[in-house]
């Protein structure tokens, strides 16, 4: 074997090395790591106080308990994980923050996306079911229920939307069609609170289109 050759092999070893090599973090990283887990909760219920106080500006009280009902329910998943991980002996190193910052960049992609294209369509889609609705339910639970017919409302909201959710849920992962846009969401290789917000805009335009058809019922889209 000649110079040229051996010297060839070695700088692709070197590089094999290199690129192979395990992603663990100083000590000092870990610790960097550890103290700032909770930074995505608090963007999270950062995001959702704005939301609040927005849907409070408009008099929406069923987008109001839906948007405190997720900002909670996030807060106590994570505080589940964080448990969990102690439990586990769980580390946080620099692939999980990696993988939690490219969760977040494709989330604020997507959402740009929706907020553009998806959720305006889809606005019209169930404005358009609710005008040719079979059943006006809202109307009906008024007349039932009075001042407290926003909160049942809400409740019967919260039962039907999470209803066609699990079946739009279901069908990701059972057609191939949808399956691809539902990848998206596992393609994570670290499973923590991050990767809720891992999501397809045309994932989520599809969950929108089976909650839309609620409308029907005279559910106003609002």
């Amino acid at each position: 074997m000649n110079d040229l050759t051996a010297r060839r092999r070695k700088r692709t070893r070197s590089w094999s090395m290199t690129t192979n090599e395990n992603p663990h973090p100083t000590k000092a990283e870990a610790k960097i790591f550890e103290r700032y887990s909770w930074l995505p909760l608090v963007i999270a219920l950062i995001i959702g106080a704005f939301w609040v106080v927005s849907k409070l500006r408009t008099h929406k009280l069923q987008a109001v308990i839906f948007a405190v009902g997720v900002v909670l329910l996030l807060g106590v998943e994570f505080l589940r994980w964080r448990r969990s991980r102690s439990q586990t002996g769980e580390k946080l190193d620099s692939t999980t923050f990696v993988d939690g910052a490219s969760s977040f960049c494709i989330a604020l992609i997507y959402g740009i996306g929706s907020a553009l294209i998806v959720i305006p369509l889809l606005y019209a889609f169930a404005q358009w079911v609710h005008s040719h609705a079979i059943f006006q339910i809202n109307e009906r639970l008024k007349d039932i229920f009075g001042g407290a017919s926003t909160v049942v409302i809400a409740i019967l909201l919260f039962i039907v939307v999470d209803f066609s959710y699990y079946w739009a849920h279901r069908l990701g992962h059972r057609l191939e069609l949808f399956w691809a846009n539902h990848s998206v969401h596992h393609s994570s290789e670290h499973y923590n609170p991050t990767t809720a917000v891992r999501i397809s805009f045309l994932d989520e335009a599809w969950d929108l289109v089976l909650v839309s058809l609620w409308a029907l019922l005279g559910f106003s889209p609002l």
